[in-house]
C-alpha cells in the first residue's frame, strides 16, 4: 500500500493556515524499512516532508521517522532542521534522536515518538489556567531555542502537541533558521531567495509580509496568534485571500479584546504588537504566564506563611510583594551570568531566591537547579550538590557537571564567617569557573549587606559577585499589604478586620528588619484560625509583633526544667558570635553539658534553632533567623552577660601569655581584687588556668603572711607596726612599678612594629593616591600594599594596646604609660580617618584628650585659617556645610564680611564660601578645610556662563570611594578616596531635552538625521524610539506599558499619584549614543548657541555633583523616594516608571545649583578614553545612583535610560 502526501501551494486562496510551499508528495509504503527503522502509520505532513510512526529495530522502542519530500529536493532544511533540533534538549521541544540518509538518497530524522494530540486539534476556546500554562511551555521551547540562535519560523498549534501526560512539546523546525554571529544575519534552510516569506500566512508577523527577515520577536507574534487562537477559538486576524490577510495583519484594526483575565490578555495583546521591539521576550512570555499561574487561586491546604523560615520553591504560590525585584534580577541574569540579592538581615533575600528568582528563570529555561549554603566546608558541600566524588577536582568538572544550570548560594557570605578558609577558596574558585560564559550557567547569590565587602574581595569570586548587586529594599506598604492578604486570598480565607492590616504591617514600615517577625505572627494566626476566618487583630491583642514573638521564646524555655534551661542558654549563645548567628555540631553544643540534649531537642521543636543537613557536613544547628539577636530580649540579656566577659578574658590573656613569657615571675600574677572579678569564668585553655591558680596560692600566702604577723604584734607595739606597715606599702609600690613596667615592656616590640608598619602604610598610600590621580597601571597593587601595612599597623598597635591599657589600670597616674598609650591611640585615630570611619576617629580622639589634653588630642582639634579676597564682591561669608537626616545643608555663617575680604579662623571641615557682587548672581564656591590649615583663596569675578549654564571656577575636590576595595574597584569603578582638581569649566543646569534634540535633528540632512535618530536595540526590556520630523512622535516602553504620543500631546503615566502628566518635549533625552552626543556637542559649537561645546568630563561631572566634600550624592548622605527619579520614587508601578521633566525635583539639586544629577537619566561623560555612564536612573536603584559610581559602556550603545549634559570651555 502506498500512502501518498500532498502539500498544498502557496497559491491556494484558503491556504492561510497552511505553510507557504510548493506542491509535492511522498511515496512510501507502509511496512517498509528505512535501514533500522520500519515505518508504520502516518501521523502529519508539513511543507518539506511527512512523518510516520515508526519502531527502532536496534533499541527496540518507537520513534517518529520524518521523511523528506521528493528525493530531488534540495536538503538543505532538512540539514538545517536536524542541526537546529540537534543544539535542543529541552521538555518543551521535541527531542532528536539521528539524522541520517538511506542507501537509495532518501533523507530522514528520526525522533522522539510524542504520543497525544496537537493543538490544532483541542476543543476551544481553552480555560485560562490552561492556556497559561501552554503559553509558559511554548514559550520555555523557544526561549531555549532562541538561546541557541534557532529561529522556529513556523510556530502555530498545529507545530505543538498536548502529550498524553498533560505536557506540551514544540513540533517542526523545518522552517526554522539559525543566526550568524552578525546582528540579523540568518542561515536560511530554504531554497527561496532574498525576502521570500517563510511559514505560515495567518501566523506571519507584519514585518514578514513586508519581506523583512525573520526574528526572535517574529516568533513571539506567531506564539501570539497561535495563543488568541486558542483563547477566542478563531484567529485575531481573517482574509478572504492571502492580499486580505495581509492588510489585516499589517493595517487592519487590532484584534477584538480576549476575554480573559487582565494580566494574561495583556500578554497576549503584547506579543500582537506591530512593533517589534515592543513584544515580549519568549523568557518574558515565559516569565509573566509563571506569575499568572502562581497568582492565580490554588487549592485550599497548607501554611501559606512560612514563620522564620524562607519562602522556597514549593511555597512561590504564596510569595508575594517581590514582583519588581524578581524582574531586576532576572533582567540581570539576562547580561551577565550572575547576580547578587544583598541587604540587611531579615529583609527577604533568601525568600527572594528561592521562591522568586529561582522560579521565574526555570520558567524561562528549565534545567537543573542547584540550591545551597556553604556551611562550613562550601567545597564538599558544593561536590555533593553537583553529584561529584568526594576527592573529585571541584574546580575542573563544576562547569561540565554543572553546564546550562540555575546555581544558588544562599548565605554565601559563610564563606568568610564560618566556612574552613581552605575549603572557602576551592569553592570560589570553582564558584567562579561557573561564571564563565561557555558553561551557561546561571548564579544567584544571596550575601547580607554587611558581608557584601569582606564576600567581594574572594580572590578570582569577588568580581563575580560585585559584577551585578541587587540590592533589595524594604518592602513598601502596598507590597506589605499584598503580602499578608494574596496568600490568604488564594486559600478563600477572610481576613475578620482589613483595618488589623495597617496595623500588623506598621511596625514593619517602620523598622523593615521586623519583617520576620511579622511572617511569625501571620504563621501562628493561620494556625489558630477558626473556619475560613484569618484574625489578624489577635497578633495586636497579644501584644504586637515583638511581644507575640518573645512570649513563644519564653514560652519554650518554660517548659524546660532548671538543668535544661541552663544548658539551653548555653546553646542558644553558642549559635552567635559578634552578633551573628554561626553553626554547631551536636557534639558541639552538647559535649560535656548536662541537660544538653534534651534542650537541643526542645530548641528545635519550638522553632528556635534548626537543623542543618548540608550535603558532605555532620549535622549542625543554628538560630532560626538572626531576628533572635536583636528581637528576644531574654537573648539580647544573655548577650549583654557575656560581652561583659570578653574584656575580662583578653586582659586574663595578656597577663598569662606575660607571666608564662616571664618565667613564671611572682610579680606578674594578679592579686585577690582581680581574681575577683574572674571567678565565674569558665571554659579557660590551660594556660590561663594555670596562671589563675598560681595567683590565688600566691594570694593565699600572702593572706596567711599578713594575718600571721598581725596575731604575733603586741597592742602597745605601735612603732613598729608602722614600720612594718611602710615597709609593706613601699615593697608593694615596688611591686606595683614593676609590674606596670613589665606591661610596658611587652608593648614595646609590638609598639617598634606598629611605628614602622605605619611609617611604611603612609608612604605607600601617598604613592597609590598619586598613582591613581594619572591612571597608572600599578596603583592597585600598590594600595594593596598599603592595605597589607595598614592591617599590620592595627594589629601591632592592638597588641600594644592590650599591654599598656593593662599597666594603666594598675598605675592609672604613671605618666610614660600615658604617654605610650597616648601614641598608639594616636596611630589608631590616623588609620581611622585614612578609613573615613568617623565614629572611630571621634572615639580615638576623644580618648587622646582625657590622656592628654595639651598634647596630641590638642593638635586633632587645631582650627584653620583663611584669607579670601574677592575683588568686586560687596559681602563674604564662610557657611559651613552640616549634616541634617541625611542631607548636607548650609549652616548659620561663621564668619563674614561687608566687603571683598576676610579672615577667619574655623573648625576642619566642609564649607561654601558665599560671595554677594554687584553685577552678578551670588556665588557659591564649596572647599574642605583641614586641621591646621592655613588657605589664602583668591576670587576673581567669574565669566558669564551661556544660557542655561553654571561656572565652577577652578578648585580641589574630593573624588573617588570611601567603600571597600573589591566594591570600590569592582562595582564603581572608582579610586580610592583622594584630593583632584578640574580647571574652571561650565556645566549645563539641566539635561538636554527632547525638545532640545528635535531642534537639532530638523537641522540635519536626512541621512543624518535617521543616524542620529532617538531610538533602543530588541531585547532591552526597555525601549525609546523618536519618530517623523515635521511632527515628531515618541514611543516610550519604560517597562511592562508603552505609551506613544505626538509633538504636543501629554505624556500621562497611568499610576502615578504626582507628576502623573508631563509634556515629553521635555523630558531627558535617550536612546542616544556617546558619539551622538559628542556630534551634538560639535553642533552647538559650530552654529555658535553654546561656543566651545562639549561632553563632561567624568571630574568635572562628579565635582559638580559632589561639591567639594565627596558626599554620596548631590544633596547629602541619602537619597529619598522623592529626592530624585530613581527606581522607588513612583512604588515601582508599571505605571509609574518612566523618565521626570527636567528640573522635577529640585531637593537634589548640587550646591552648584546643577538639577537631576541623581536619577532620572544616566549621562554620559568622558573618563580618559573611555565613555563612562554616571548619575543614576529612573530604572536603576539608590546604589547605583552614587555620584562616584563609573558605569563603563561602548561609545556606540543606546540605552532607553540613558541620556546627554552637556559642558563647555571657558575661553
Amino acid at each position: 500500500m502506498t500512502t501518498a502526501v500532498t502539500l498544498a501551494g502557496s497559491d491556494d486562496p484558503t491556504a492561510g493556515s497552511r505553510p507557504l510551499a510548493g506542491p509535492g508528495q511522498v511515496d512510501v509504503e507502509r511496512g517498509q524499512q528505512l535501514d533500522e527503522f520500519r515505518l508504520g502509520r502516518l501521523l502529519g505532513q508539513g511543507a518539506m516532508g511527512a512523518v510516520f510512526a515508526a519502531h527502532d529495530l536496534v533499541l527496540d522502542r518507537p520513534v517518529a521517522v520524518k521523511i523528506l519530500l521528493g528525493r530531488a529536493a534540495s536538503h538543505r532544511r532538512f540539514l538545517l532542521e536536524a542541526r537546529a533540533l540537534a543544539r535542543l534538549d529541552h521538555p518543551n521541544v521535541v527531542r532528536l534522536y539521528r539524522a541520517a540518509t538511506s542507501a537509495d538518497g532518501q533523507a530522514y530524522l528520526v525522533q522522539e515518538l510524542v504520543r497525544g494530540t496537537t493543538l490544532d486539534r483541542v476543543p476551544t476556546p481553552l480555560p485560562a489556567r490552561r492556556l497559561a500554562e501552554v503559553l509558559r511551555a511554548l514559550s520555555d521551547g523557544l526561549a531555549a531555542a532562541h538561546r541557541l540562535g534557532v529561529l522556529h519560523r513556523d510556530v502555530k498549534p498545529a507545530n505543538a502537541m498536548v502529550t498524553d501526560d498533560g505536557g506540551v512539546k514544540l513540533l517542526d523546525f523545518g522552517v526554522a533558521a539559525v543566526e550568524r554571529s552578525e546582528p540579523g544575519a540568518l542561515v536560511d534552510g530554504d531554497a527561496t531567495g532574498t525576502g521570500a516569506r517563510v511559514g505560515t500566512p495567518r501566523y506571519l508577523a507584519p514585518e514578514c509580509w513586508r519581506g523583512g527577515a525573520a526574528s526572535a520577536r517574529s516568533d513571539v507574534w506567531s506564539l501570539g496568534v497561535a495563543a488568541y487562537e486558542l483563547a477566542a477559538g478563531h484567529p485575531p486576524f481573517r482574509g478572504d485571500d492571502l492580499a486580505a490577510l495581509e492588510l489585516a495583519v499589517c493595517d487592519g484594526p487590532p484584534p477584538a479584546p480576549l476575554p480573559l483575565p487582565p494580566p494574561l490578555a495583556a500578554l497576549i495583546a503584547r506579543c500582537l504588537d506591530r512593533e517589534p521591539e515592543a513584544r515580549p521576550t519568549p523568557v518574558e512570555v515565559a516569565a509573566h504566564a509563571a506569575a499568572y499561574l502562581a497568582d492565580a487561586p490554588a487549592p485550599h491546604g497548607g501554611a501559606p506563611y512560612p514563620g522564620l523560615a524562607a519562602f522556597d520553591d514549593q511555597r512561590q504560590a504564596d510569595f508575594f510583594g517581590r514582583a519588581g525585584d524578581v524582574a531586576i534580577a532576572v533582567a540581570r541574569l539576562a547580561s551577565g551570568p550572575a547576580v547578587t540579592i544583598t541587604g540587611d538581615s531579615g529583609v527577604g533575600k533568601s525568600s527572594l531566591c528561592r521562591a522568586g528568582v529561582i522560579p521565574a528563570l526555570r520558567a524561562g529555561a528549565p534545567g537543573r537547579v542547584i540550591v545551597l549554603v556553604p556551611g562550613r566546608r562550601p567545597a564538599q558541600a558544593l561536590r555533593r550538590a553537583l553529584g561529584l566524588a568526594d576527592d573529585a577536582d571541584l574546580e575542573a568538572l563544576a562547569p561540565v557537571v554543572a553546564a546550562e544550570a540555575i546555581v544558588c548560594v544562599d548565605q554565601l557570605e559563610e564563606l568568610v564567617t564560618l566556612a574552613d578558609p581552605a575549603e572557602a577558596a576551592a569553592a570560589a574558585r570553582a564558584l567562579a569557573a561557573l561564571a564563565a560564559p561557555e558553561v551557561g550557567a546561571r548564579l544567584v547569590f544571596a550575601v547580607r549587606g554587611d558581608h557584601l565587602i569582606r564576600v567581594g574581595g574572594l580572590p578570582g569570586l569577588g568580581p563575580v559577585v560585585m559584577a551585578q548587586v541587587v540590592v533589595l529594599r524594604p518592602l513598601a506598604r502596598a507590597d506589605l499589604r499584598e503580602a499578608v492578604l494574596a496568600p490568604a486570598r488564594v486559600r478563600g480565607l477572610t481576613v475578620r478586620d482589613p483595618d488589623a492590616v495597617e496595623a500588623v504591617i506598621a511596625p514593619v514600615v517602620a523598622d523593615p528588619t521586623a519583617l520576620p517577625l511579622l511572617q511569625f505572627a501571620l504563621a501562628a494566626a493561620w494556625a489558630e484560625r477558626v473556619g475560613d476566618v484569618l484574625d489578624l487583630a489577635a497578633i495586636m491583642r497579644a501584644g504586637g509583633l515583638p511581644s507575640a514573638f518573645a512570649a513563644h521564646a519564653d514560652r519554650v524555655l518554660a517548659g524546660l526544667d532548671g538543668e535544661q534551661r541552663a544548658a539551653a542558654r548555653r546553646l542558644v549563645l553558642a549559635c552567635v558570635e559578634e552578633r551573628h548567628r554561626v553553626s554547631r555540631t551536636a557534639e558541639e553544643l552538647c559535649a560535656g553539658v548536662p541537660g544538653a540534649a534534651a534542650a537541643l531537642e526542645a530548641l528545635v521543636a519550638g522553632r528556635l534553632l534548626i537543623a542543618r543537613d548540608q550535603p558532605g557536613e555532620v549535622a549542625s544547628y543554628t538560630l532560626v533567623h538572626e531576628a533572635l539577636i536583636d528581637r528576644w530580649p531574654r537573648l539580647r540579656g544573655w548577650l549583654d552577660e557575656r560581652t561583659g566577659e570578653a574584656g575580662l578574658r583578653a586582659r586574663l590573656r595578656q597577663a598569662a601569655d606575660d607571666w608564662h613569657r616571664h618565667g613564671r615571675e611572682r610579680g606578674r600574677l594578679w592579686p585577690r581584687a582581680s581574681l575577683a572579678t574572674a571567678a565565674d569564668l569558665d571554659g579557660l585553655p590551660a594556660t590561663e588556668r594555670a596562671f589563675l591558680d598560681a595567683s590565688r596560692r600566691a594570694a593565699r600566702r600572702t593572706r596567711a603572711a599578713w594575718l600571721a604577723l598581725v596575731a604575733a604584734l603586741p597592742l602597745t607595739a605601735g612603732l613598729v607596726w608602722g614600720g612594718l606597715t611602710a615597709r609593706a606599702e613601699a615593697a608593694r609600690r615596688a611591686e606595683r612599678d614593676a609590674t606596670v613596667a613589665g606591661h610596658r615592656a611587652a608593648a614595646e616590640p609590638s609598639l617598634r612594629a606598629a611605628r614602622i608598619a605605619l611609617a611604611e602604610a603612609s608612604a605607600r598610600r601617598t604613592q597609590a593616591l598619586a598613582e591613581f590621580a594619572v591612571g597608572a597601571a600599578t596603583a592597585e597593587a600598590t594600595w594593596a600594599e598599603q592595605s597589607d601595612r595598614v592591617r599590620a599597623a592595627l594589629a601591632a598597635l592592638a597588641d600594644a594596646s592590650v599591654a599598656l591599657e593593662t599597666a594603666l589600670t594598675i598605675a592609672p597616674r604613671d605618666r610614660l604609660t600615658i604617654a605610650t598609650l597616648a601614641e598608639v591611640v594616636d596611630g589608631q585615630a590616623t588609620i581611622a580617618e585614612w578609613a573615613h570611619d568617623e565614629a572611630a576617629v571621634a572615639d580615638r580622639v576623644a580618648r587622646l584628650l582625657r590622656l592628654e589634653p595639651d598634647g596630641r588630642g590638642a593638635a586633632w582639634r587645631a582650627p584653620a585659617e583663611l584669607a579670601i579676597a574677592a575683588p568686586g564682591a560687596r559681602a563674604l561669608a564662610v557657611v559651613p556645610v552640616v549634616e541634617r537626616a541625611g542631607r548636607a545643608e548650609l549652616g548659620a555663617p561663621l564668619a563674614t564680611a561687608a566687603g571683598p575680604a576676610l579672615r577667619a579662623t574655623v573648625p576642619a571641615g566642609s564649607y561654601v564660601i558665599t560671595v554677594t557682587r554687584a553685577d552678578r548672581a551670588d556665588e557659591r564656591r564649596p572647599l574642605v578645610v583641614t586641621r591646621g590649615q592655613r588657605l589664602d583663596l583668591a576670587l576673581p569675578p567669574p565669566p558669564l556662563a551661556p544660557a542655561g549654564f553654571v561656572y565652577v571656577a577652578a578648585g580641589e575636590f574630593v573624588t573617588g570611594s570611601r567603600y571597600d576595595d573589591a566594591i570600590r574597584r569592582d562595582f564603581f569603578g572608582a579610586s580610592p578616596e583622594r584630593v583632584a582638581a578640574t580647571g574652571a569649566y561650565f556645566i549645563a543646569r539641566h539635561e538636554v531635552t527632547f525638545a532640545d534634540w528635535m531642534t537639532y535633528l530638523r537641522s540635519l540632512s536626512p541621512a543624518e538625521r535617521e543616524r542620529r535618530r532617538p531610538h533602543t536595540a530588541a531585547g532591552q526590556g526597555m525601549a525609546i524610539h523618536l519618530e517623523g520630523v515635521d511632527r515628531f512622535t515618541l514611543t516610550l516602553q519604560p517597562g511592562a506599558v508603552r505609551y506613544r504620543v505626538a509633538e504636543g500631546e501629554p505624556l500621562i503615566y497611568p499610576e502615578r499619584t504626582r507628576r502623573a502628566r508631563v509634556v515629553w518635549e521635555r523630558l531627558p533625552v535617550s536612546g542616544v549614543s556617546f558619539d551622538d552626543a559628542a556630534a551634538y556637542a560639535a553642533w552647538l559649537d559650530a552654529t555658535g548657541r553654546v561656543p566651545r561645546a562639549r561632553l563632561c568630563t567624568a571630574d568635572e561631572w562628579e565635582r559638580a555633583a559632589r561639591g567639594a566634600d565627596g558626599r554620596s550624592y548631590p544633596h547629602g548622605a541619602r537619597l529619598e523616594p522623592d529626592d530624585a527619579n530613581h527606581d522607588v520614587t513612583y512604588d515601582r508601578a508599571k505605571g509609574g516608571w518612566g523618565p521626570d521633566e527636567v528640573g522635577a525635583h529640585p531637593a537634589s539639586d548640587s550646591v552648584f545649583g546643577v538639577a537631576d544629577l541623581v536619577g532620572n537619566v544616566w549621562e554620559w561623560a568622558r573618563d580618559g578614553d573611555r565613555a563612562v555612564l554616571r548619575g543614576g536612573g529612573w530604572a536603576h536603584g539608590a546604589f547605583s545612583a552614587l555620584s562616584v559610581n563609573r558605569d563603563v559602556n561602548p561609545p556606540t550603545g543606546r540605552y532607553a535610560w540613558a541620556g546627554i549634559r552637556m559642558c563647555a570651555d571657558v575661553s
